[in-house]
């Protein structure tokens, strides 16, 4: 839900509140490309090898410092940095997904994948009005500020009760 809320906003945000113009957009999502291209494989083996929880939680941090970079960014540089360690995010996907399907009996993975994804869509229907409403009656900067808290603060205590299901 609360990543719903930020998505419509976030190129929105940069151009409106820290002036970005094309360029600097263009190269935010390049950089965000090439950290994931570059990250995604060896976080991966990371994930093999340490664990898949224990991989997405060293590397949140990345997603909380490139909101919070873009929500302070002085510079056009900083929101390219932003979107740099927004790469990083992105490569985690993959270890998500993954431990997603170890946790599930394999016989129930379909179902279980199709149940998710629907309950996630529904959810995500009325996220960015709630965004909206955030940006319009608060703060242009508080949608991504709510996204670091509630995953702090909620989704990553979650995820820590999760076992890890990888044999070592």
């Amino acid at each position: 839900f609360i990543f719903g809320a930020t998505m419509p906003f976030t190129m929105v945000y940069a151009v409106e509140v820290k002036k970005a113009d094309a360029i600097i957009l263009g190269l935010m999502g390049s950089a965000m490309n090439i950290v994931s291209i570059l990250t995604s494989i060896p976080i991966g083996r990371i994930g093999d090898k340490i664990g898949r929880k224990k991989t997405i939680m060293l590397l949140r941090p990345a997603l909380y410092a490139s909101y919070l970079l873009l929500v302070i960014a002085p510079s056009p540089e900083i929101l390219i940095l932003s979107f740099a360690l927004r790469g990083i995010l992105w490569s985690t996907f993959n270890v998500w997904m993954t431990m997603q399907l170890e946790i599930v009996p394999a016989d129930q993975r379909g179902r279980w994948l199709g149940t998710i994804n629907t309950l996630r869509s529904i959810v995500r229907i009325p996220a960015p009005i709630f965004g909206g409403l955030l940006w319009t009656y608060v703060d242009p900067s508080f949608p991504f500020i709510m996204l670091v808290l509630v995953d702090l603060l909620i989704r990553m205590p979650i995820l820590f009760t999760i076992p890890e299901v990888l044999k070592h």
